[in-house]
């Protein structure tokens, strides 16, 4: 049994979701949770019995500390942090405990791609070839359209579909900009990776893998993007958890065994996107080692679920309920744009619609650049939609995706 919980950051990661989920667990396990903050040290007030936060300077002193302060048998080790998702295996392997052995498959999508291949298993992952942008760019074996991105990077920055020579140009032209703040944010990378576009609903599904490679299968959702709306950027434009169609989630069960078998996982959670071809054919379009950061919220207050709870060896959930929800992002509809205001008269248009619930507005940001998130930021406001009749939510939602390019007043920076 457990006794810590241990959650590894690169930035100040105490957010009200997590601290409800550490809280369960202590109330409920008697488990504590440890935030161990690298690299950046945060102060944080008013910390809970419950919740402890120490600094590190590097990986090699968190597994120090646990090495000597902790019974390592009794801990888990997480992160809701894209890039340390590998780190944290990493250090499960430094500490003795079972760990995913090709861990950099997490942070590396050729990694990933070329596992797949050698294991026979190319035709459920997109065609694809990786290198240096200035040499792969040139190729001839994917033919437009296709897709462009970084091979190490977080949240869909630098990820783009290439319709012709022209875009590809513009892409070529640019990327030097993203290169520049990858590097101010640690992630230094010249590689990329060419691959075929799969035209088709793209979906999200969400496991966890025990020490023995045993599955916890939550659910999917199907994910919009910002290219589906006519925007030529993949990031993240709403989620929609509805009712469980059993043929769909019994093809996706099955994707998520062979995922594990075929990179042998151990040990960790793992949301993993999929794209559904012309021919019903799941795709392989990423495998991310971790919950991610909304994530808890999202599955706590679409199924009544905290997702931490699988941590705990031998928990079988039930869910009571599912509710039908959509969790919407909403940015600038333009590369390096100013914000200035949400758009007051469309706001209040869009809290008197049926199925909304409530929405976040990041006010830190009013009046600051916002890079859109090929570049870094993401989220500028988020809202949740909820309502028992489907139809009557997916009417709502049609109602933001007409509008949400008037939401935002912005300025070319």
């Amino acid at each position: 049994m457990y006794t810590t919980f241990i959650n590894i950051s690169y930035t100040d990661s105490i957010r009200n979701y997590y601290k409800k989920a550490y809280k369960d667990l202590y109330d409920n396990y008697n488990i504590t949770t440890i935030n161990v903050t690298v690299d950046q040290e945060w102060k944080t007030e008013n910390i809970n019995r419950y919740l402890t936060q120490i600094y590190k300077k590097k990986l090699d002193d968190v597994v120090d500390f646990l090495q000597n302060n902790t019974d390592t048998n009794k801990i888990y080790i997480n992160t809701f942090e894209e890039w340390l998702t590998s780190d944290i295996h990493y250090i499960k392997k430094q500490v003795g405990q079972e760990y995913t052995p090709g861990y950099e498959l997490f942070i590396d999508k050729a990694i990933e791609r070329s596992i797949a291949y050698q294991n026979q298993k190319e035709k459920i992952v997109p065609a694809f070839i990786d290198g240096i942008l200035e040499t792969i760019v040139w190729q001839k074996s994917i033919p437009f359209p296709y897709i462009i991105k970084p091979t190490h990077w977080v949240q869909s920055s630098g990820v783009a579909l290439i319709g012709n020579i022209d875009e590809l140009q513009s892409y070529i032209d640019t990327h030097k900009k993203l290169e520049n703040r990858m590097q101010e944010k640690w992630l230094e990378t010249d590689n990329y990776i060419i691959e075929e576009y799969i035209d088709g609903p793209m979906y999200t599904m969400t496991y966890f893998v025990d020490t023995k490679g045993n599955i916890t299968l939550y659910g999917y959702d199907k994910i919009q993007t910002l290219h589906d709306r006519g925007i030529n950027d993949f990031s993240l434009f709403s989620r929609s958890i509805d009712p469980l169609n059993p043929s769909m989630n019994k093809k996706i069960k099955a994707i998520a065994e062979i995922t594990v078998e075929m990179f042998n996982i151990r040990n960790t959670f793992i949301y993993q996107d999929l794209k559904i071809d012309q021919n019903w054919k799941v795709k392989i379009i990423e495998i991310n080692g971790r919950i991610g950061w909304f994530r808890l919220e999202m599955y706590d207050y679409a199924y009544n679920i905290n997702m931490l709870r699988y941590t705990i060896p031998g928990y079988i959930p039930v869910p009571k309920y599912t509710k039908n929800i959509i969790a919407i992002s909403l940015r600038p509809p333009k590369n390096n744009v100013k914000w200035l205001w949400i758009n007051q008269s469309i706001r209040d248009k869009i809290l008197q619609i049926p199925s909304y619930k409530k929405s976040t507005l990041l006010k830190k940001r009013i009046g600051n650049v916002i890079w859109f998130s090929k570049y870094w930021y993401t989220r500028v406001w988020s809202i949740i939609l909820e309502n028992d009749n489907y139809k009557q939510l997916t009417s709502d939602y049609e109602i933001i995706t007409k509008h949400y390019k008037d939401i935002l007043f912005y300025e070319q920076y």
